[in-house]
């Protein structure tokens, strides 16, 4: 079995030749492309003159493939499959996806900072207790989603705007763009998020949507950070902090991927002063 960079090696070295003869003289370009929670390696598949947008497969991934089949030959021949849908869906979307008709815009998404200090480093963001807001350019797809990438600094200098200006677009856009879901799952129990399902704990930073949530249960809330895309809302009343704590660390640890984790804390939604503050949590292991 090959290790990691082993693995790399031949699969940068063998792609092009799981790929129809159109892509034979398109070249390979690795890169460290900035994710939630860390960099992810990124192979693209480039035409010779460089232009358009191509699909990104990760080295992650298909390495987790392959420790799981053993196969060289299968993951070249997945990651080909993946590469070539990729190619179709970007075909088919680009007639639809105008700038004029459907522009980039400027979201927010809500991130842990202790797993992001790399992230940091290259891209503005915003404190937010033990979260930190980063910034995203987005646009809706022309089949019910979204894309969207991380503005780093570099980008931010690009659109030629500061932090303050991304976070007031961001929090003008983002309520918008991505609009509350608050589903009532028991007694007192709740589950906010946005109507997409993904960058949803986001949604704790929208004007009153706590105030919301809280008018509904009748209670002050504490919030567990079940990922980066939904919070879970639990009445404050007869609730016991620790087993909340312990719940969510251990969903961090065994339930949810990395890139999926916000914060191991539990925060506590204070509705006679409209804050929300740190219950408890967990230093990270």
């Amino acid at each position: 079995m090959k290790n990691y960079e082993e693995f790399k090696s031949i699969l940068a070295e063998e792609m092009l030749h799981y790929l129809p003869e159109r892509f034979q003289n398109y070249r390979l370009q690795t890169d460290h492309v900035p994710k939630i929670n860390g960099f992810l390696e990124s192979l693209s598949i480039m035409p010779p003159d460089g232009s358009g947008a191509v699909p990104t497969l990760y080295f992650s991934e298909l390495y987790e493939y392959y420790q799981k089949c053993q196969s060289m030959e299968a993951v070249l021949s997945k990651a080909a499959e993946v590469y070539l849908s990729g190619v179709d869906y970007l075909e088919s979307a680009q007639p639809q996806t105008d700038l004029a008709e459907k522009p980039l815009q400027i979201v927010y998404n809500l991130v842990g900072t202790v797993r992001n200090q790399e992230l940091a480093q290259i891209a503005p963001y915003r404190p937010f207790l033990d979260m930190m807001l980063i910034y995203r350019l987005m646009r809706e797809d022309p089949f019910g989603g979204f894309n969207s990438a991380i503005i780093t600094s570099d980008i931010m200098e690009e659109l030629g705007m500061t932090e303050p200006q991304l976070y007031k677009e961001a929090a003008k856009n983002t309520p918008l763009l991505l609009p509350l879901r608050i589903q009532r799952m028991e007694d007192a129990f709740y589950c906010m998020g946005n109507r997409y399902g993904m960058m949803g704990a986001s949604s704790i930073l929208y004007e009153g949507a706590l105030r919301k949530a809280a008018h509904m249960a009748d209670d002050d809330l504490y919030i567990l950070p079940s990922s980066i895309h939904e919070v879970f809302l639990v009445a404050a009343g007869n609730c016991d902090l620790e087993i909340l704590t312990r719940t969510v660390r251990d969903a961090n640890q065994e339930i949810l991927r990395p890139n999926e984790v916000l914060t191991d804390s539990v925060y506590r939604y204070n509705r006679a002063f409209d804050q929300m503050t740190i219950a408890a949590g967990y230093e990270i292991n």
